[in-house]
């Protein structure tokens, strides 16, 4: 970069001036440590003018957020003459005060305020304000590497979060500027991988992950959570239980964040056992107080399964889980809580769970969801012959996981499935949700009742 030999040559003033534009200037790439080390240089002179401080305590507040490792800089936004650092403040605030704050900015910085506008948007739900902010940045002209490729993500997001998965996969489009740092690369992976899950594909997915992971090793906190997050999520749904508590665990070691924690206790609450029932307590007592809808979405669901596994109402918190991801746009959540509700009510009440399973099926059918619209079909199916009516052309599709295999083969009659990727040993690598499944395969099409669901006891049997 030609700022930083002018930084080496020049003295007084024009050096912090030439320290800031390199700082910009690496922050535009994404090397955004860099970013804020050089922005340093300029706080560390206590003579420096007041703009020049301003613009450095912006340029490190923004790094520090992009590296998972925000400061508090006992700067307000009433004290804030520059409008460099109105911006940065901006990502600190609440959606609301961030947009009065914005409101105020001048022309050169609209850009940028666009993404901050469209994360708040995000947060609060209102998804089409969210995407129409990003397109406004993307249409806009000599945005930098770093923005543009967070704006595709966000943009992507968005539209994930409104159920166009097709959408959401094209926004993403090609890789990230090679100018920008491989853990970049990871980010876009793990986006694809998540998307390839509920489109079905799940050896794409694996194959992205795999890539994702190597690249995440040495990345900030935020890049290292979302690889993690989803494919702990990948060995869930693939039904690889004991690769999910190994890995993570080494995740929380090093990311100890409420998410990661959260997906944990989704692992432990499928496992079997008294020593996962324990570990499961531990965690969801440590995310107690957590706010975020997502994590507590999560909760509820893990302590949904295991109270069923248990043997215990379970409604309360499915239904919780069902309302929180609802709230928080979260497709894949909000479908696998209503799954697993329409089975706890099976037995309970008969017509809400064929109710809930038609409106599952409306929900899933023509999206892109495959594996939530397979496991819809099963549920369906399910509760229209536990109530004695045929269901025989739901079962009429390719199933996509080993689970929902055996759940398909069980409601067909067939007490083991034919393909070889539904044995029991794969089965066992569901946890309690593979116990479930070689309890129904004992059963047979035409006589699958809503008595009970399978509990601990059952293993042994």
């Amino acid at each position: 970069l030609g700022y930083l030999e002018a930084l080496r040559l020049a003295e007084g003033n024009v050096r912090l001036s030439a320290a800031l534009e390199a700082a910009e200037a690496h922050q535009a790439l994404g090397r955004f440590q860099e970013a804020g080390e050089l922005a340093d240089l300029v706080l560390q002179v206590p003579e420096a003018p007041q703009a020049l401080r301003e613009r450095a305590l912006a340029i490190r507040l923004e790094a520090g957020i992009e590296l998972g490792q925000p400061e508090t800089l006992g700067v307000t936004p009433s004290s804030a003459h520059e409008p460099r650092l109105r911006l940065a403040l901006a990502r600190t605030l609440p959606p609301a005060e961030a947009r009065r704050l914005l409101g105020i900015l001048p022309a050169n910085l609209e850009a940028p305020a666009h993404l901050i506008l469209a994360r708040g948007w995000l947060i609060e739900g209102h998804l089409a304000r969210a995407q129409a902010e990003c397109e406004m940045y993307l249409d806009g002209g000599a945005t930098p590497p770093a923005g543009r490729f967070q704006a595709r993500l966000l943009l992507s997001q968005t539209l994930w979060r409104q159920f166009k998965l097709q959408d959401a996969w094209e926004a993403l489009g090609e890789g990230p500027s090679e100018a920008l740092p491989a853990w970049f690369t990871a980010l876009h992976e793990a986006a694809k991988a998540a998307l390839a899950l509920d489109m079905g594909d799940l050896t794409h997915a694996e194959r992205l992950l795999g890539g994702a992971l190597v690249l995440s090793e040495e990345a900030p906190g935020p890049c290292f959570e979302r690889v993690s997050s989803v494919y702990l999520r990948f060995l869930e749904e693939s039904g690889q239980l004991a690769e999910a508590r190994s890995f993570g665990e080494a995740a929380v070691a090093r990311t100890p964040t409420p998410l990661l924690l959260a997906h944990l206790a989704l692992v432990y609450a499928l496992t079997p056992g008294q020593e996962a029932a324990l570990m499961l307590d531990r965690l969801l007592r440590g995310l107690d107080g957590v706010e975020t809808s997502e994590v507590r979405a999560l909760c509820a669901l893990a302590t949904g399964f295991r109270a069923r596994y248990e043997g215990l109402p379970a409604r309360s918190y499915l239904r919780q889980a069902a309302l929180l991801a609802r709230k928080v746009h979260h497709p894949t959540l909000y479908f696998y809580a209503l799954i697993a509700l329409g089975q706890e009510l099976e037995a309970q009440a008969p017509q809400k769970a064929l109710a809930l399973s038609q409106y599952l099926l409306s929900q899933t059918a023509g999206r892109g969801f495959e594996v939530g619209h397979g496991y819809a079909r099963l549920l369906r199916a399910q509760t229209l012959m536990s109530q004695g009516r045929e269901a025989a052309s739901l079962l009429e599709f390719t199933p996509i996981t080993p689970l929902a295999k055996t759940w398909r083969a069980a409601l067909q009659g067939n007490t083991v499935s034919d393909d070889p990727s539904a044995s029991a040993q794969t089965l066992n690598g569901y946890g309690i949700l593979g116990v479930w499944a070689r309890w129904l395969s004992r059963s047979t099409g035409a006589n699958i009742k809503a008595e009970r669901s399978p509990s601990e006891k059952d293993i042994k049997q």
